[in-house]
């Protein structure tokens, strides 16, 4: 796997207004195939997000983090699992945009109020945040796969 720096990623996905994001979806998941041999559809993963099923790409960052998760398991190396901090923080943004609405409805605020802005940046930091950890955790994958091809060389 490719390691990547995880603020580079975040900056792409900014600077290409999300563009790179499907890249880096698609890039991740083929990397984590070849590794693991999983039985993962990177190409099926795009298509299904262009024809609309957007709450996909949420899900892709917690399978990926799964099977990572599940290759540190089989191993029994004292990792600890993230797929669920991964894919709470992918939800994330439809948990609080839930609860802005609610939030608006109750409060009656209209969208220039400065409570819905602090909503979108609390979102924005939470997301951000999972992009980096997630980012982190494929970093430290990509180590450890090459550290172990490596060992098994020499053995």
């Amino acid at each position: 796997m490719k390691k990547r720096n995880p603020l580079i990623v975040i900056l792409l996905m900014f600077l290409t207004f999300s563009i790179y994001l499907y890249i880096y979806a698609y890039k991740t998941t083929s990397e984590l195939k070849q590794k693991t041999g999983a039985n993962l559809k990177p190409g099926l993963d795009i298509i299904l997000i262009l024809i609309g099923c957007s709450p996909w790409l949420l899900y892709i960052p917690y399978r990926n983090q799964k099977i990572i998760d599940n290759w540190y398991k089989a191993r029994s190396d004292d990792h600890k699992p993230k797929a669920g901090l991964i894919g709470l923080i992918a939800a994330s943004p439809i948990i609080l945009f839930i609860g802005m609405g609610m939030l608006m409805g109750a409060l009656e605020i209209g969208e220039d109020s400065p409570a819905l802005l602090a909503i979108y940046g609390v979102t924005l930091v939470i997301w951000c945040s999972g992009i980096f950890i997630y980012q982190t955790e494929q970093n430290n994958f990509a180590e450890e796969t090459e550290a172990s091809v490596t060992l098994s060389i020499f053995e």
